[in-house]
């Protein structure tokens, strides 16, 4: 039971990670465009 858990932990970091790059690159194509604007929302989150 001990190793299941660990391994349903590790597929959630993953999948966390995965969606982490995902929005990251998103991120990046829109801070392109408005930098200064990004920075500052980022900033107060």
């Amino acid at each position: 039971m001990a190793k299941e858990s660990k391994q349903r932990r590790n597929e959630k970091k993953k999948a966390t990670m995965t969606l982490k790059e995902r929005r990251a690159k998103k991120h990046e194509k829109h801070q392109q465009r408005t930098e200064h604007l990004t920075d500052h929302d980022h900033e107060e989150l």
